[in-house]
């Protein structure tokens, strides 16, 4: 078992995943619009992927804030 302080084990999920999620999201939003814009045609093309992450993305947001606002401290 982890004998760290609570406080530096939520800082390390914070930074760690928190962080990553807010950074890396978008960043595969953006992925996903160009692949859709640039494959349209394809019938393999994934339509509806980038959709699918913006929703998750706000989703995912809003379990972080509740986590850091209301469960962390």
């Amino acid at each position: 078992m982890d004998d760290r302080p609570l406080g530096d084990i939520i800082g390390f999920i914070v930074d760690h995943y928190h962080d990553g999620l807010r950074r890396e999201l978008p960043e595969l939003i953006a992925l996903a619009d160009k692949v859709e814009h640039r494959h349209a045609e394809k019938p393999s093309c994934p339509r509806g992927l980038a959709g699918l992450l913006r929703h998750m993305h706000q989703e995912v947001l809003d379990h972080l804030a509740k986590e850091e606002q209301v469960l962390f401290p």
